[in-house]
């Protein structure tokens, strides 16, 4: 049998290289998805801001119909101020609890997502729904000090909001970047559900 020569450099990366597993790409893929809309939200706000002037909140809104699949899928539910303030406090227990029940959790999320879908942007109802549904998901994230941390000072931010009395807290900027976090909020709701299905 005659003696193989060395194996090329290329061949040998390509030996090395770990096999792709095809699940995982349908797991991260939504995660990549998410970082480059919301890149492009960003490009596409400033530069919107920047050579029209027109306001933030229609300026939003033009970009939102620009990219596709920014929109947030929560349905709608009118905002309820004693609801939220219970909530508040119910995920200030739960910040505390060693173990959490991930499902309550989850609701929470939801029940949050849903008020900031059914609340105009820009609003104190706004703001606190979408700080409560980012504080729920820190929760879902991590047990960790530092995700407490995160988690309670959304809720600090929340219970700041409902005691608010001014139109929109933050001015047009404000606005905007409550949009932008509760957009960032949906696609972790979404990696999350792809996740848990591809297990």
């Amino acid at each position: 049998m005659p003696a193989r020569g060395p194996v090329p450099r290329r061949c040998r990366r390509a030996a090395a290289s770990p096999p792709v597993v095809a699940g995982s790409a349908a797991v991260y893929a939504p995660t990549v998805r998410a970082v480059l809309g919301l890149v492009a939200l960003l490009l596409a706000v400033a530069l919107v801001l920047s050579l029209s002037g027109r306001d933030a909140t229609r300026a939003l809104r033009s970009v939102r119909r620009a990219i596709p699949g920014l929109e947030d899928r929560a349905d709608p539910r009118p905002f309820d101020r004693a609801a939220a303030a219970a909530l508040v406090a119910r995920l200030r227990r739960l910040a505390e609890a060693t173990d959490p029940a991930e499902a309550e959790l989850e609701d929470a999320a939801d029940t949050a997502a849903g008020w900031a879908a059914g609340s105009a942007p820009g609003s104190f109802a706004y703001r606190a729904a979408v700080a409560l549904r980012g504080a729920a998901l820190e929760l879902l994230d991590g047990r960790d000090e530092a995700h407490r941390r995160r988690a309670g000072q959304l809720l600090d931010d929340a219970g700041e909001a409902l005691a608010g009395r001014t139109a929109m807290p933050g001015g047009a900027a404000g606005a905007i970047e409550d949009q932008l976090r509760n957009q960032q909020y949906e696609r972790d709701q979404q990696v999350r559900q792809v996740e848990r299905e591809a297990r």
